[in-house]
């Protein structure tokens, strides 16, 4: 008779009841911070020995300051030098049903100049992003540069 009584008493609730403490169990949950998100982007080829390239490191999922600051190791096939850090910085907000929701999206680009020293295939090493105590690497990058071909006409 009791199992009965307890099915019956299951029958009664709506579902939306039972689930309402696992959606506040979700919701509830202190969210994880993402690891910074870097990559490398070249300008677009074909490369020359002692022709100026770009070279920006896009940073993303980090926080608005302090400032990062970037770096990355001397190279012996050319020079490398940074040009400035660029600041993006994004703010939604939305009110719906009296309720403000703020959003924020913070990205840094770090613009380098890089100019060959001499043809054929450059690594770029894993550019450092650096904010307070926390460090994030890029991939490696490589490329192909020629040797630019003399005009007969100059």
């Amino acid at each position: 008779m009791t199992r009965l009584r307890k099915n019956s008493i299951l029958k009664r609730i709506p579902i939306e009841l039972l689930l309402i403490p696992f959606i506040i169990g979700i919701f509830s949950a202190p969210a994880a911070r993402a690891q910074p998100s870097v990559q490398i982007h070249v300008s677009k080829g074909p490369y020359y020995k002692g022709v100026p390239m770009e070279v920006q490191i896009h940073i993303e999922g980090i926080e608005r300051s302090p400032e990062p600051s970037c770096s990355a190791e001397d190279s012996e096939s050319g020079t490398l030098r940074l040009v400035g850090l660029v600041p993006n910085i994004t703010t939604h907000i939305s009110m719906i049903n009296g309720r403000t929701t703020r959003t924020e999206v913070v990205k840094y680009v770090c613009r380098y100049s890089f100019i060959p020293a001499r043809p054929g295939v450059h690594h770029f090493p894993p550019f450092r992003i650096q904010q307070g105590a926390e460090v994030a690497l890029s991939r490696t990058q490589s490329i192909v540069v020629e040797k630019l071909a003399s005009d007969p006409r100059v």
